[in-house]
């Protein structure tokens, strides 16, 4: 969900259908913290997207996080803008997260896939559960952390979008890749001590072989490892 911070290593993959990206960039980038949003889009609201993808509006997140230490209300800011903007019935989803120096990690989730944790100490995975509606969807909803963990060493943080995990075969359409899927890959891969460009080159592997690099949808993906 970040830039490299200090030592610890991040790998991502985009892929889009064809409309728009759905990884924004980095939010915040200081010497203590770092900051970035992955959001995806309901089928109807890709303008919608395209539009809080763009230089101002990243430029407004940068200011608003710059501004408001509370990073609910940073997304409930966000909410209020996009809500004045789009029609009823449109919104997108958003995971809004930073990063401290010290591993630290504190997540606003607005309607979007759980970011997943390998955890090196047990090699177990977990997931950051909870957070409140997609962007759009109601104007006023007061957002809150949703979220809070710590990157222990050897840990590994992976944030998708549901094209990612939704990957199915066009010939068989029961047969998806899953967040099941995601977690059972993740924790193979993790286990073998792979650094975050190579546990996303077996996931992102592992999904284009399901579909059969036919995508219904956009695909982002976002590794993140601290070494050991």
């Amino acid at each position: 969900m970040t830039r490299a911070l200090l030592t610890i290593s991040v790998s991502s993959f985009a892929r889009s259908s064809g409309i728009v990206p759905t990884q924004m960039p980095p939010a915040l980038n200081t010497a203590s913290q770092q900051a970035a949003a992955i959001a995806d889009e309901e089928q109807r609201a890709r303008d919608e997207l395209a539009r809080l993808t763009d230089a101002s509006a990243q430029a407004g997140l940068r200011s608003y996080l710059r501004m408001v230490d509370d990073l609910g209300q940073v997304v409930t800011l966000l909410n209020q803008d996009l809500s004045e903007r789009i029609d009823d019935g449109r919104f997108l989803t958003l995971l809004l997260g930073i990063l401290e120096a010290d591993g630290s990690l504190r997540v606003v989730n607005g309607g979007h896939v759980d970011p997943m944790i390998w955890r090196a100490s047990s090699g177990e995975v977990e997931t950051l559960t909870g957070g409140g509606p997609a962007l759009g969807m109601i104007d006023d909803f007061d957002y809150e952390v949703s979220g809070q963990a710590k990157l222990e060493p050897g840990d590994v943080l992976v944030v998708f979008t549901d094209g990612f995990s939704e990957a199915r075969d066009p010939k068989d359409h029961a047969h998806m890749l899953g967040e099941d899927g995601v977690a059972a890959e993740l924790k193979a891969a993790a286990a073998e001590g792979l650094g975050a460009r190579e546990i996303t080159g077996r996931l992102v592997k592992v999904a284009l072989e399901i579909c059969r690099d036919l995508r219904e949808d956009d695909m982002t993906l976002i590794v993140l490892r601290n070494p050991s």
